[in-house]
């Protein structure tokens, strides 16, 4: 929280965001089942790339609400288990269906799906798009973060700009651009 408040305050940045993982590098891997319906055994549930992300992912990476909301701050660790799904994912698994409502069985827990958002390619640029899940940040993390900015600006003065907010909020850290 620390880390997006002293993002989101530099000037010239247009949204910030942290995330487990950023689009075609790396990504978790979910097993999921619908939770409406009977669960299959572990072994037959699919899978699907699974992304931990906070608040502004969508705006900083430019990929588009479709229904539903995003996460907020009120999806808290003690809150209620909420995720977004993929378009592709939303026909594929509730075709015909409105999903917005409706659970997912993520490593045995129901986490409610609350939006629906564009398709990514997170595996391959050849492949096409598929379910992708995405949890909040603040109830369910990868410890590695990506930092992902929007900006106008030229690199080098974004590049200044993220490094300093960074340092200022955890002088040990660590920073690879």
């Amino acid at each position: 929280e620390q880390t997006l408040h002293e993002l989101r305050s530099l000037p010239g940045l247009e949204s910030a965001t942290i995330s487990g993982d950023i689009p075609l590098v790396g990504f978790s891997r979910y097993l999921y089942a619908r939770y409406d319906r009977e669960v299959p055994p572990v072994e037959e549930r699919a899978i699907a790339p699974g992304h931990d992300i906070a608040p502004g992912y969508f705006k900083t990476w430019g990929v588009p609400l479709l229904a539903g909301r995003e996460f907020n701050e009120h999806d808290t660790a003690d809150g209620q288990k909420v995720c977004l799904i993929s378009q592709a994912g939303a026909k594929q698994v509730y075709p015909g269906e409105n999903p917005i409502g409706k659970s997912l069985l993520l490593a045995g827990v129901p986490w409610e799906i609350v939006g629906i958002v564009g398709d990514v390619r997170s595996v391959r640029v050849a492949e096409a798009p598929g379910m992708e899940i995405y949890r909040p940040w603040a109830q369910h993390n990868f410890p590695f973060v990506n930092v992902a900015v929007r900006s106008n600006l030229k690199v080098d003065a974004v590049t200044r700009l993220v490094q300093s907010a960074l340092t200022k909020v955890n002088p040990g850290l660590a920073i690879a651009v």
